[in-house]
């Protein structure tokens, strides 16, 4: 199974003094693979954000990240996940908080689903 989507849009939030303006685009494309009872998948997921009228570019972020999962649907209303993402982002606002500009991150995840 290969699924892919686009999305580009504009938000705007206001505050008490303040208003931000920002683009965003991302876009992904997920394969999987069923064998038997277990499902085998990998996603790619790019993003952007661009902060409208802003005096300096420390509110855009450029990244990417890749997924690898698998899951197990074994026993019928049950479903297992395992999950790892591994990220690459770039943002100006990092640095103020002592992260420096580039950030790679891995995050695993553990997921049980029970339907009734």
């Amino acid at each position: 199974m290969l699924i892919a989507q686009q999305l580009s849009g504009y938000t705007e939030i206001e505050g008490p003094g303040f208003e931000a303006d920002t683009k965003f685009q991302s876009g992904f494309l997920m394969a999987s693979y069923d064998l038997q009872a277990w499902r085998f998948s990998v996603r790619e997921d790019l993003f952007q954000t661009r902060r409208l009228e802003a005096t300096n570019n420390i509110w855009n972020e450029d990244g990417d990240a890749t997924t690898g999962a698998i899951s197990w649907s074994g026993l019928d209303g049950v479903r297992l996940m395992a999950e790892i993402i591994a990220m690459h982002s770039r943002r100006g606002e990092y640095v103020p908080a002592g992260l420096g500009y580039d950030r790679h991150d891995i995050q695993v995840q553990f997921d049980s689903r029970f339907f009734f």
